[in-house]
């Protein structure tokens, strides 16, 4: 970078990914076919923020520690620059990607060990699994423990990311609400809110518990450039 001028002027300024220096509410407004309106329908659809990326630590140099921060902050726009999603795949290739582009050790390993953490065991548990009405006593204990270890903070079995949680989540009230307006146009609003309410129990009994590897690899290894 100190053998461009331009990369000289980014080094001199040190600009950051964030909303002192990016108006978001502006690449919303752009139009669809470019780059900034990709990034936000990205982050938008993923419940991400670019600007939440903390900066890099264990780095004592002040410009190595910038540099490594700038690539971190620009990770999403390489996902909606090349169409890729938040699944483990798409960030194994974006991270061969990167490798070829940048050099950057870190994101050899990541590609190279990221498969790791595909979701090979995929245990899908009915809520009703739970129930010793329907399943048994023995059968009913081991899904309930399942379901407790899917819930655990700190759980290796937990492996649902945060944003796919509030995918999920959001995902269930949209569902409840659409199952809700046919009951909306003919009831009373009190009614219909009930209506809402057992679509959303509905759902949530039929929601299957899903039990695949911890997303470690991707999100917790390489700590020194977190």
């Amino acid at each position: 970078m100190i053998e461009d001028e331009e990369g000289r002027e980014v080094l001199q300024q040190r600009l950051l990914f964030d909303e002192r220096f990016i108006n978001y509410e502006a690449l919303r407004r752009l139009p669809k076919d470019t780059l900034g309106y990709a990034l936000m329908r990205f982050l938008d659809s993923n419940s991400l923020h670019a600007g939440h990326r903390q900066p890099v630590r264990f780095i004592e140099d002040e410009e190595l520690a910038y540099v490594l921060t700038r690539y971190r902050q620009l990770h999403d726009v390489m996902h909606a620059a090349f169409g890729l999603g938040i699944s483990v795949e798409a960030e194994v290739a974006l991270k061969l990607i990167e490798f070829y582009q940048t050099g950057l050790p870190m994101t050899f390993f990541a590609a190279a060990f990221g498969p790791l953490a595909a979701p090979h065991l995929r245990v899908l548990l009915p809520a009703a699994a739970a129930d010793p009405a329907y399943a048994g006593g023995a059968a009913a204990a081991v899904a309930a423990a399942a379901h407790r270890l899917t819930q655990a903070p700190n759980s290796c079995m937990q492996l649902l990311l945060p944003q796919q949680q509030q995918q999920q989540q959001h995902q269930q009230e949209q569902d409840a609400a659409a199952a809700a307006q046919p009951a909306a146009a003919e009831t009373t609003a009190e009614t219909s809110a009930a209506a809402a309410a057992a679509a959303a129990a509905a759902a949530a009994a039929d929601e299957p518990v899903v039990l695949h590897p911890r997303f470690v690899l991707l999100n917790e290894m390489l700590p020194w450039v977190r």
